[in-house]
């Protein structure tokens, strides 16, 4: 059985605490074994108590960083009469911990985010839930004083993707969980029975309820100038202080005002009214605006940006200007005038409370949280944000958590366009480094994360750079087992001693590897990896939705060779690519003019000074160049060509290749292109070419020779045979899929734990 403990921070009973023991019901639920950590001697200890929990007490002062929306001002005596509780709090809470050893522990507010250093140093992961709004126009120094601490748990849980966008933490899992109302909230409730309950007596006129007290937050002041406002046929039922405290609120106001002191009974209080008034002066969030929806009341209340995303879209609730009484008045008439408007807003609001804060919408959230928390949590390392690599730890951090380091954002020689304009939506870092070669770098700080016991998987992507080797050997200096996953690689037949040396040091550790093909199992192998530990898994590009069923019909393709300027008739190959040397542009090209009638489109961006001097000293006019393209369109130019060409001197893998076949395209590639040693079939699906190039030699003119030929032999075949080969291709690229991959990933995390 897994084991949470949850650090309340407050004695009295209010929204924050009543949340947690919810929270902490709904674990219980889960099956976890469940202790809160409170105050001693106090009603929030004695309100968990008497509902079964297991409490630890600590009597010392809760301590806590007070900066939040309704909060105490900045450095102002209560702020420092709380820091200086911090350190023993600290202690106690992390002495509970270390008793008790759960598998996560859960802060309950961001008062209390200073606590995940030590709990963290404590060997444990921490989910902590962010219940307060930050002040508009706080503190930048306290914002980026919460943002790093925030940063370092395991997990964030804000109360409104409102609040989870603000802060903008990219290094922890966050996660919107709504407050929750009571199902008993939602049952029906007779309005004379809601009045029984009060004490009140059942009225004819139109009821409004204010519920804040002589708060001036809650809108003290502004209800207390509306009431003057309002016609005798309106009642305003009010809450939330004792009653000589607020009557000099309402001395002199035309409606009647029955007072109902601190009410215990809000059920009843909602039930027996006809809308609900939140004149709130700061912006903050507001629990009475969904227990109302539960309720079926409608909402009059201060428009702010925090709350919009509670309004349904403006169809649950009326909003007037923060601090407007006249707007306020104005609302309240409106609603008492308009009895099938104020109808209709109940509905809304109600469905709106139904399906975003009853217990089952949002203990369904919780309990899919909790597992992820104290589930794998696994660390990638790898170089560049490359757009595959993006997409893939997006699907993999739909079923576990994923956190990235890249080494950079960007790497030279590729064009910007090349990466991802949206941030991951998974947590990322980019740790300030050395940058080294074209995507490589040394990030001393990965030996950090590598310590985080938030992480209990790791897999690196690879050897070669600096971090990677960090990573490593930090991975081995804590006997901590890791896995090795590689994008392809093939082994070279002659190299220098000392670079093979190095290669089988840092490959030859891992406790697993993940390896995309048969070449690439023989590279780990010759760099002393155990067969039994090498796990083959689909590298793609691709989701199942983009693989296409069968190739481009002639319509089609008509249509795409017409978008982009390309001849209507004849055969034409297309190539995608870097102007480097290593892709075999320069032999495509020249084996382009031994074929005229056939068209060779290569896209990939500026060609090299050597390519367009080729064009021109051997007069070639059936190649032509297209500049780099974003991802649609390069499935659109590929459902306007023939047949796929990547003549490449080396690819360790050449995810063009899965690109194509995707799109319906036979594919002609070398035997130095490990995607096309894996994928293509010669005769079935494409053909395979030999290079006569190895590590250390190269065939002259063989590369070229034997790309003519096999464009030629492409160029002469009927549409039918084209298309039986492209149909095998699609079939091909179904196994390489984003969701295989995933699944082959989350198989190796299981089965270490097993």
């Amino acid at each position: 059985m897994k084991k949470l403990l949850f650090v309340g921070h407050y004695g009295n009973i209010g929204g924050a605490g009543i949340s947690l023991l919810r929270t902490a019901r709904v674990a219980v639920s889960k099956g976890y074994e469940v202790r809160i950590c409170l105050p001693g001697n106090s009603p929030m200890e004695n309100r968990a108590l008497s509902e079964g929990f297991s409490v630890v007490p600590y009597f010392c002062g809760p301590g806590s960083i007070e900066y939040y929306s309704g909060g105490p001002p900045l450095y102002r005596r209560t702020y420092f009469k709380k820091a200086l509780a911090r350190r023993p709090f600290a202690k106690a809470v992390t002495e509970a911990a270390n008793s008790f050893r759960p598998d996560a522990v859960i802060l309950n507010s961001i008062t209390s985010s200073f606590m995940i250093p030590h709990l963290k140093k404590a060997g444990f992961r921490t989910g902590i839930f962010v219940r307060e709004t930050f002040p508009e126009g706080g503190s930048k120094r306290m914002l980026s004083l919460y943002r790093r601490l925030l940063s370092r748990a395991s997990c964030v849980f804000f109360i409104s993707d409102f609040d989870k966008n603000f802060f903008d933490i990219t290094e922890s899992r966050t996660v919107t969980v709504r407050n929750s109302v009571p199902d008993s909230f939602f049952e029906e409730l007779p309005k004379e029975t809601a009045c029984e309950n009060l004490g009140i007596p059942k009225s004819s006129k139109f009821r409004v309820l204010y519920a804040g007290g002589c708060d001036p937050i809650k809108g003290a002041n502004v209800i207390s100038e509306a009431s003057r406002l309002l016609p005798e046929g309106i009642e305003l039922v009010v809450c939330g202080a004792e009653k000589s405290r607020m009557e000099s609120l309402f001395e002199g106001c035309n409606c009647t005002v029955t007072y109902l002191g601190v009410c215990s009974d809000m059920r009843s209080a909602y039930g027996a009214c006809n809308a609900v008034v939140l004149p709130i002066t700061r912006s903050h969030q507001q629990r009475p605006l969904f227990e109302a929806g539960a309720a079926g009341v409608p909402v009059i209340i201060s428009d702010y940006p925090e709350i919009a995303e509670y309004l349904g879209g403006g169809k649950n609730a009326v909003t007037v200007p923060p601090g407007d009484a006249h707007a306020l008045a104005g609302a309240v008439i409106r609603l008492s005038a308009d009895r099938d408007l104020c109808e209709k807003l109940a509905a809304e609001n109600h469905t709106f409370s139904l399906e975003n804060h009853s217990s089952s919408a949002v203990s369904g959230v919780i309990g899919e949280e909790l597992a992820r928390l104290t589930g794998p949590s696994v660390l990638y390392v790898t170089n560049i944000p490359s757009p595959y690599r993006v997409d893939f730890l997006s699907e993999m951090n739909g079923s576990v958590n994923v956190t990235a380091v890249f080494e950079r954002k960007t790497s030279k020689g590729r064009d910007r366009n090349f990466f991802p304009k949206k941030r991951p939506d998974f947590p990322h870092l980019f740790p300030k480094g050395i940058n080294i070669g074209s995507d490589k770098a040394l990030n001393p700080s990965v030996k950090k994360l590598i310590k985080d016991p938030k992480f209990t998987d790791f897999i690196i992507n690879g050897y070669s750079s600096p971090t990677e080797m960090l990573a490593i050997s930090a991975l081995r200096k804590l006997k901590k087992p890791y896995t090795m996953w590689i994008d392809g690689g093939l082994r070279r037949e002659e190299e220098p001693n000392l670079l093979k040396k190095i290669k089988i040091h840092y490959l030859s550790g891992a406790d697993r590897y993940l390896s995309p093909s048969a070449v690439s199992d023989e590279y780990l192998t010759y760099c002393g990896a155990s067969q039994d530990r090498i796990i083959r898994y689909p590298f793609t590009s691709l989701y199942e939705a983009d693989i296409c069923e069968k190739p481009a019909g002639p319509g089609e393709k008509a249509e795409n060779r017409k978008a982009f300027g390309l001849p209507e008739k004849g055969r034409i190959a297309l190539a995608i690519g870097n102007f480097i040397k290593r892709k075999g542009f320069s032999e495509l090209i020249s084996a382009a003019a031994s074929c005229p009638s056939l068209t060779v489109v290569i896209c990939g961006g500026e060609p090299a000074p050597e390519h367009i001097k080729l064009i021109s000293e051997k007069n070639i006019h059936n190649v032509r160049i297209v500049n780099f393209l974003p991802k649609e369109q390069i499935k659109r130019l590929l459902r306007a060509c023939d047949f796929f060409v990547l003549p490449t001197r080396e690819d360790i893998w050449g995810l063009v290749i899965n690109e194509a076949m995707a799109m319906g395209l036979p594919v002609i590639t070398t035997d130095r292109c490990v995607a096309g040693l894996t994928m293509v079939e010669s005769g079935k699906n494409g053909e395979i070419i030999k290079s006569g190039i190895t590590s250390s030699f190269e065939e002259p003119g063989l590369l070229e020779k034997n790309t003519a030929v096999a464009l030629a032999r492409f160029n002469s075949m009927s549409d039918e045979e084209l298309f039986v080969l492209g149909l095998h291709a699609c079939e091909t690229a179904k196994e390489y899929t984003y969701e295989n991959c995933v699944k082959k990933h989350l198989s190796v995390i299981k089965d270490r734990l097993q």
